[in-house]
């Protein structure tokens, strides 16, 4: 037993950079959290709270990285009808919060299915295009993979939830992109989303998605409104200077002024409190995640892993750049998670899940 445990934590099979990278965010995560507990703008319960997610995520990472990937592809069809089931549980069931129906709450802990549909979308795609990408024509891909894809999306957005609905057609998009899919395809794909989106902002976007898509041009437009998160947001991360005005030290932060800041916004708490040098920092992390990604990606055992590895990376990575375009105020507020810093266990679960089957990848080739 002790040479198997030793074995393990020894395991050149396992790509140590990839799980420090991780680890350390989420340690940033706890700093920038607990600072907020100095001046009760967050309940210590709480942090405390995240911080078992983190202990319960390292957990849920060792399990899956020793469960073999390839089960995925046997029982993707049972998660993806489980992914259709939770969506359409949480529009009869679930809890709003922020005019979003998207959320169980169970014991006191919120649930949000729609963090493990982007795990169903990503596997069933895998699956579906490894196995078909070679014997139909590109126009039945598509339309095919549309329909997996849309059926998530339609009742993601009965929520509604456009972050979240950008998401999995951004992951649907980019797994056609790495598969060979012709780029005039992707042109004529991308004129009809354009077209649609004309249609969701005449008859399907609330007025408050109206309104934070308008202000992302001009934050003056409602200061005290739709754009107040904005503004706060970066007079947060410019008054951080280079160093950050210290732990429990942000203005912005300590007196409640960032909406949001424990999930959204945590970002601007850490740029306030650490300064460029601590959200440099965050950057590098970001950097070896995505480089350890794409270098798995590349030397994956066959093509269902290169896609599967590939949807994780393009899920952190669109997470990454949307929610630091929306602290920096250059895209919408529209609710997407920082992966493992912002608060919250759902996204934080299904994080650690997608590095536990990356990890299982790594440890086949």
């Amino acid at each position: 037993m002790r040479s198997k445990i030793l074995s393990f934590f020894f395991n050149r099979r396992f790509d140590w950079w990839i799980f420090f990278a991780a680890l350390f965010l989420t340690f940033f995560s706890l700093l920038a959290l607990y600072s907020l507990t100095f001046l009760g703008v967050m309940n210590k319960l709480a942090f405390y709270k995240q911080l078992g997610f983190v202990v319960l995520g390292v957990g849920v990472l060792f399990f899956f990285s020793n469960l073999n990937y390839n089960a995925w592809r046997v029982y993707n069809r049972y998660l993806y009808a489980l992914g259709i089931i939770f969506l359409l549980a949480v529009l009869f069931f679930g809890t709003v919060i922020n005019s979003t129906k998207g959320w169980f709450f169970i014991g006191g802990f919120g649930i949000q299915p729609v963090e493990f549909v982007k795990l169903a979308l990503i596997v069933s795609l895998s699956a579906y295009l490894s196995r078909r990408i070679n014997l139909v024509s590109y126009w039945r891909l598509f339309a095919e993979s549309a329909v997996l894809t849309l059926a998530f999306v339609s009742l993601v957005m009965l929520q509604p939830d456009l972050g979240s609905a950008v998401i999995l057609v951004v992951i649907w998009l980019g797994m056609l992109v790495l598969t060979g899919f012709p780029w005039r395809y992707i042109l004529m794909i991308g004129g009809s989303l354009i077209g649609i989106a004309l249609l969701a902002w005449l008859f399907f976007l609330s007025d408050y998605q109206k309104d934070r898509l308008m202000v992302l041009w001009d934050p003056s437009l409602d200061p005290l409104g739709a754009g107040y998160n904005i503004n706060q947001s970066m007079i947060a991360i410019g008054s951080g200077s280079w160093l950050g005005q210290g732990l429990g030290l942000g203005s912005q932060s300590q007196l409640k002024f960032i909406p949001e800041r424990m999930t959204d916004f945590i970002l601007a708490v850490i740029g306030e409190e650490f300064g460029f040098i601590g959200f440099a920092l965050l950057l590098i992390l970001w950097t070896i995640i995505f480089w350890r990604l794409l270098s798995l990606a590349y030397r994956a055992p066959n093509n269902f892993a290169y896609l599967l590895v590939s949807g994780i990376a393009i899920v952190f990575f669109f997470h990454v750049l949307i929610n630091v375009g929306m602290n920096l105020g250059v895209m919408p507020v529209v609710g997407i998670s920082l992966p493992f810093l912002s608060q919250g266990g759902s996204f934080l679960l299904m994080s650690f899940l997608f590095l536990g089957i990356t990890e299982n990848i790594y440890m086949k080739i």
